[in-house]
């Protein structure tokens, strides 16, 4: 393998890594959000445990969908798609009163967020050697990890200072980043795994 070619592996570990740790703050900022509109549009806990399960349902259905998409269509533009949509949704808040209209959005945002953790989870694997494979998929998840953690921190110190309809906009911005990073990366040439399968049989043929 060529340094040009590692080159271009370590940039799309690192940029799925950077897309982990941000996608899971659109996810879990729904929760966030929930113990906020109890306070300020009143709904109970019925109606807020009712919307995270909707929420986490069409989690896992959209899921199962883009993972067979992912399978068909280049996985980098249904990811970019996906932090468009999420990023979109998110911002929009900030014009938005109607709690009915909020959730709205809330449910759309899932659609996006749905997109990234089967794809880049492939994409991962198919960019790592397979003595590296475990190494990098552990690495993947922990900054996603890091990622949940530094959002719960500014979320619950920006709020107080701007609201959370500011913060929503606010956090929206760096998915358009992640957006034109995914479509700017290259296209895999190849599989690594395909390329060692290959080299394998040219070794048995010499």
């Amino acid at each position: 393998m060529s340094n040009t070619n590692k080159k271009e592996i370590k940039s799309k570990l690192k940029l799925n890594a950077l897309g982990y740790a941000y996608n899971d703050v659109y996810l879990f900022i729904i929760p966030f959000l929930l113990s906020l509109f109890r306070e300020e549009f009143q709904i109970n806990y019925v109606q807020a445990g009712l919307i995270l399960t909707v929420h986490v349902a069409l989690r896992s259905i959209f899921t199962l969908i883009f993972g067979y998409l992912g399978d068909k269509y280049e996985k980098k533009v249904i990811i970019a798609s996906g932090f468009t949509c999420s990023s979109i949704f998110l911002g929009s808040l900030i014009w938005i009163n109607n709690i009915h209209t909020i959730v709205t959005f809330l449910i759309l945002l899932v659609i996006g967020v749905s997109t990234f953790h089967p794809l880049a989870t492939a994409m991962v694997r198919e960019n790592s050697k397979s003595n590296q494979r475990g190494r990098n998929l552990s690495l993947f998840l922990a900054v996603g990890v890091v990622g949940i953690i530094v959002a719960s921190l500014l979320f619950g110190f920006l709020v107080q200072i701007w609201g959370w309809k500011t913060i929503c906009l606010l956090f929206s911005l760096p998915g358009y980043f992640l957006v034109y990073a995914y479509l700017k990366s290259k296209k895999s040439k190849k599989n690594l795994k395909v390329e060692a399968e290959k080299e394998i049989k040219q070794g048995d043929i010499y």
